[in-house]
């Protein structure tokens, strides 16, 4: 059974994976063919619990699409939805008036190793913890995702000075010249023992 918390009025709906042959047995038969050419069992598993838990957030006739950015979308519906994995965890999230991004996480030391790659050296001073790593993480996943900017660099997005404030940056130059563009985002971050997710909108 999944679990439901509200912010900011958007719903978010978080359940566990589980095991890849229950997810099987449940499936439908259209739900089978969506993994059918999918190799890894870690794929196959991801996409039957996000198709199920939609389902029973919106009912068997909803169907997932996806935008011209890859994001994707409830088809026949104005919704926005984020989708997110963890290792053991799939959130949706669903807002009926602004575009959404979230990201779910569990602690990993790969972070660790990979933390100049997203992180500013700035960034890195400050969320110098493994959960403000990780919170870190989240907030520049679900920014990602929200911005709707094709290939916008996790450098460009520039988390709040203080932890525990819910605005950031996204300064991002496109292809014209000296062409700069700044955007605000507000983040809201939900920590549990088992995950972090962070919600980010405009």
């Amino acid at each position: 059974m999944s679990r439901h918390i509200n912010i900011a009025d958007t719903d978010i709906y978080i359940a566990p994976i589980g095991n890849l042959d229950t997810l099987i047995a449940k499936a439908t038969p259209q739900q089978m063919q969506l993994i059918a050419e999918v190799v890894s069992p870690r794929r196959q598993a991801e996409i039957l619990a996000t198709r199920q838990l939609v389902c029973e957030i919106l009912g068997p006739q909803a169907s997932i699409g996806h935008n011209p950015d890859g994001s994707p979308n409830i088809i026949g519906s104005d919704l926005s939805i984020s989708i997110s994995h963890s290792r053991d965890y799939v959130a949706i999230a669903l807002n009926a008036r602004q575009r959404i991004g979230i990201d779910i996480e569990s602690w990993r030391n790969s972070l660790n190793t990979v933390r100049e790659k997203f992180l500013t050296p700035t960034e890195i001073a400050i969320y110098n913890t493994p959960e403000l790593l990780l919170q870190a993480w989240t907030a520049k996943e679900a920014i990602y995702k929200a911005a709707g900017i094709t290939g916008l660099p996790f450098h460009d997005i520039n988390l709040p000075s203080d932890p525990t404030s819910p605005t950031a940056k996204v300064l991002h130059s496109d292809t014209a010249p000296h062409s700069r563009h700044s955007h605000i985002f507000t983040l809201h971050t939900h920590t549990t023992s088992d995950f972090t997710l962070t919600l980010a909108y405009k």
